[in-house]
């Protein structure tokens, strides 16, 4: 989907200070707002709100009619002077998907007064948790591209979510038919959990039935967060079980591992109850960034015994991104390490069969004297090389702020890790971003055959971590791979740096005529420069599909997948037909 581009509104800019974007943020005030929220209905009321974000069902008039529900009438008069002030600003909001998600944890970490809620101070409270969104201080982000990637890195994902059909039938492909047909993984999952891949279970589920209550439930939240006039993230799982054809014993064992009750929120995210717990919680980057617990937990246990969906993303990603997670969770440290090394050969393989099954004409795993290109495409004067790299940076990298801190993770994670030897210091193993900079010396020293060594190289970084898609991350891993071919005497394109959603999504049409890779990728490119736009790829596109208007193209090379899905949903609600 495009990038989300509104401007949140905090409670620093509008109610702190006449003079706007002076002001400070006031986590006392904060608090005394929250314990005016008791109950399971500001619960219910900031997981819809974050729901629809998910299933992109917020517009301005939505925007409007949640002002109109929860502020109050002198908060909602501040703000309109605030827009006016600054020229309008019609998107300027104040509802946003991680501001409900905090909220979210800070109500679960709170003991909250059995009173009745206010809708007030629901709007109050989504005024303030804005603040703690972003950096107190953003002078930084006026100087290099380092603290404009650290400082949106860890809720950039969450304010473009990803689409859920792709990236559930790629997982599912490589669940089954890549990790399933894998030796070194049948091994594995043999040695380590005694039996064989295909019996392997998801919370007490076999895939087929966990993969059909989890579409139930998305299914029927995602209608009630859009009902009208009462939009609701409560279901009743019970009855979404029963048409599924799951029984009520093996629902205690999907219980106990994917939901949690208000205790169990309370134990991982608080006690927030005075003030100084939660002044320290909420001014902490990492931890007001930090949504693992709703992404193994999507489901909250009311006491009536129905279920309310924290977060329709976190609840379907079980059945994709989940699935890597759920086999990597089961097994021994050493185990873990292997699954991790043989995952990555897996998802390497993946992109290679999706780009040839649009070029057949690709070429993979060609080596040269310092390493390997994972895929080598060649069209006319152009040759592109690509390099795939799995994984994912850890929270404590991507939610820290820290602009050290991250540096070092990206450069562990996409370009290049120390290694210790024991007589010196360390080497490092190119990664990415370095072996790039291998491939394009190795091609223009004449080391391909077939290869013109004079060609138009485009350099490219495939990746499955969505904080590759953070905005301005793309050219600041370009800044690092320059430095490197400019110390090789070599030259190139910039690099490109694709989260794999993107590529599956433009592929098609690249592959009808559309257009080419060549043209995509250089109007990324800043005229006359070797520096890359800020936007990620995906927001390249929509722009230049907005002007061509091209028509639909689908993807193929999951269809088969796409299919036995809704064959596995069928089956299972069949009784519903």
């Amino acid at each position: 989907m495009p990038l989300a581009t509104h401007l949140m509104l905090k409670y620093s800019d509008v109610l702190s200070d006449t003079v706007l974007g002076k002001g400070t943020a006031s986590p006392k005030n904060f608090h005394s707002q929250l314990l005016r929220c008791a109950g399971d209905i500001p619960t219910n009321v900031f997981a819809s709100i974050n729901n629809r974000f998910t299933l992109d069902k917020v517009n301005g008039p939505d925007q409007q009619q949640l002002e109109r529900e929860f502020l109050s009438p002198s908060i909602a008069s501040k703000i309109a002077k605030a827009r006016k002030e600054r020229g309008g600003e019609p998107d300027s909001v104040v509802f946003n998907r991680v501001g409900a998600l905090l909220m979210l944890k800070l109500l679960l970490g709170t003991h909250l007064p059995k009173s009745p809620f206010r809708a007030t101070a629901l709007g109050a409270c989504a005024l303030h948790v804005n603040d703690y969104l972003e950096s107190m201080d953003t002078s930084a982000l006026q100087h290099g591209l380092l603290p404009v990637v650290t400082e949106f890195a860890p809720i950039f994902e969450l304010q473009n979510p990803p689409e859920i059909g792709p990236v559930l039938r790629r997982f599912y492909f490589i669940y089954r038919t890549l990790l399933q047909r894998d030796q070194r993984m049948r091994a594995l999952i043999r040695e380590e959990l005694n039996v064989d891949v295909n019996e392997v279970t998801f919370s007490g589920l076999p895939f087929d039935s966990y993969f059909a209550l989890l579409f139930g439930i998305y299914a029927v939240t995602a209608a009630g967060v859009q009902a009208k006039p009462f939009p609701t993230s409560i279901l009743d799982f019970k009855d979404v079980a029963e048409k599924a054809g799951i029984s009520m014993n093996d629902l205690g064992s999907f219980v106990s591992e994917r939901a949690m009750t208000v205790s169990h929120g309370y134990e991982k995210l608080g006690p927030l109850d005075d003030v100084v717990a939660f002044r320290k919680a909420v001014t902490d980057s990492n931890w007001a960034s930090d949504f693992r617990l709703f992404r193994n937990r999507p489901l909250l246990a009311l006491d009536d015994g129905r279920m309310l969906v924290v977060d329709l993303q976190f609840l379907f990603e079980n059945a994709s991104r989940g699935l890597y997670w759920g086999l990597r969770s089961k097994l021994s440290e050493p185990g873990t390490k292997k699954f991790m090394a043989y995952w990555g050969g897996l998802f390497e393989r993946y992109v290679q069969m999706l780009i040839a099954h649009y070029y057949p004409e690709v070429r993979l795993n060609v080596h040269h004297k310092t390493g390997e290109i994972d895929v080598l495409l060649s069209q006319g004067e152009n040759v592109f090389l690509i390099e795939v790299k799995s994984g994912f940076l850890s929270q404590d990298a991507k939610g820290s702020r820290d602009q050290s801190t991250f540096a070092k993770a990206v450069e562990q994670k996409f370009v290049g890790a120390a290694k210790k030897t024991a007589g010196g210091p360390g080497k490092k193993s190119p990664k990415g971003v370095a072996q790039l900079a291998n491939a394009v010396a190795a091609v223009r020293a004449g080391e391909i055959e077939g290869v013109d060594p004079s060609a138009q190289l485009y350099p490219v970084l495939i990746g499955e971590d969505p904080v590759l898609q953070t905005f301005a991350m793309n050219a600041y891993l370009n800044g690092i791979f320059t430095e490197k071919i400019s110390s090789g005497s070599t030259t190139s394109k910039p690099l490109t740096v694709v989260v794999v959603d993107e590529i599956e999504h433009v592929l098609p049409y690249v592959a009808a005529g559309d257009l080419s890779l060549g043209e995509l990728f250089d109007g990324r490119f800043e005229e006359s420069s070797q520096r890359v736009v800020a936007i990620p790829l995906n927001t390249t596109f929509y722009d230049w599909a907005i002007v061509h208007r091209p028509m639909e193209r689908p993807e193929t090379f999951l269809q088969a997948q796409g299919d036995e899905l809704v064959g596995i949903i069928d089956e299972h609600f069949k009784s519903l037909r």
